[in-house]
């Protein structure tokens, strides 16, 4: 991969983001988002040639994906735009977050079974849903959950489950070493396979169809991986992992970023350092984790914050938490790999 390729993507990116003329202030925060459809079809047609660069920084992907979704809420939302109505629904999906997350003292909606929330094996607790492919072993982690601890969900991302420990660190676990994971449910019309590998006699799965989890089937380079499933009527086979979802997360509401907040380093430094992370997520929305760092202090992720400094848009802000919960620094790093310190 050329670095000019890199160079290139992280111009197109903040390209799509100086593309969107609604910027809106609400007091220290400052909100872009698509203000015609005219802007919307400029952004994603320079998403396609960001695309058909090949990227593989795992770090510029993601600063991808959060300006796709802002652009997919705009699709999906408005056929027929109109900018107070898009305001305002914004800002309500923003409160419904704010609320699903700050809600932390029953953390059992009567949908969700205690029982499916416990570990089967000691399991890796990821600061963020995404870094799980960068983890081999579980001292890749920076929590290791041991096996038969009670969790509490809070949302999911891809699959993936947000989750609290009973200590109070937060983040995502991957839902197969949960007692849970045996009852799937089929994404859309997949084929499963009599044999790994993708081999042998073929059935046709149809969207919805109820399946028992047996086991995870890692498939040579370029077959994706697969899941051993059972159906009802005892027919077992494989089919693509990513085809199936766990039955258990269809109580559990939808991590979705509609939007980030951008701040200078001087508002970080006024309203991150010296607050508490409860303090902070009042004021710019909830923190993606909360992790220890391994000198008896944590770390709490927020994917939402973004730092502008010289035109440059950081990736995300961690900051890092004393003994009583209190952010005594924080730092951030840039699509080229720069990290910024405060």
């Amino acid at each position: 991969m050329k670095t000019s390729d890199n160079d290139r993507a992280i111009q197109l990116l903040e390209k799509i983001f100086n593309t969107w003329t609604t910027v809106e202030k609400e007091g220290d925060a400052i909100y872009h988002s698509p203000s015609n459809w005219s802007e919307y079809k400029r952004s994603m047609k320079l998403l396609k040639r960001f695309d058909a660069l090949g990227i593989e920084d795992e770090d510029i992907i993601e600063h991808r994906d959060t300006l796709e979704q802002v652009l997919v809420n705009f699709d999906v939302a408005h056929p027929s735009f109109e900018g107070i109505l898009f305001r305002k629904m914004v800002y309500a999906m923003l409160a419904l977050a704010l609320l699903v997350f700050a809600s932390h003292l029953n953390p059992f909606h009567p949908d969700i079974n205690p029982q499916d929330w416990v570990t089967t094996e000691p399991t890796g607790l990821s600061a963020t849903y995404h870094s799980f492919n960068q983890k081999k072993t579980l001292a890749d982690y920076p929590v290791v959950i041991p096996a038969g601890t009670q969790l509490q969900p809070l949302a999911v991302v891809n699959d993936k489950a947000q989750v609290r420990t009973p200590d109070g660190n937060f983040g995502f676990v991957l839902c197969k070493t949960l007692a849970g994971s045996a009852s799937v449910v089929i994404k859309e019309k997949t084929t499963m396979y009599s044999l790994p590998n993708h081999k042998g006699d073929q059935t046709t799965l149809t969207s919805g169809t109820e399946a028992t989890y047996l086991s995870y089937v890692s498939e040579p380079e370029g077959v994706p991986n697969s899941a051993q499933i059972r159906l009802a009527d005892g027919a077992t086979g494989y089919i693509n992992a990513e085809g199936m979802s766990y039955a258990m997360l269809a109580s559990l509401p939808t991590l979705v970023k509609s939007r980030y907040v951008a701040l200078s380093p001087e508002v970080a430094e006024e309203h991150v350092v010296g607050h508490t992370v409860e303090e902070i997520e009042a004021r710019y929305g909830p923190a993606e984790s909360v992790v220890p760092d391994g000198n008896g202090n944590r770390i709490a992720y927020f994917d939402n914050l973004r730092i502008v400094k010289d035109g440059a848009v950081s990736i995300q802000v961690q900051a890092t938490l004393n003994p009583l919960g209190v952010v005594t620094s924080w730092k951030t790093e840039y699509s080229t790999n720069d990290v910024y310190s405060h």
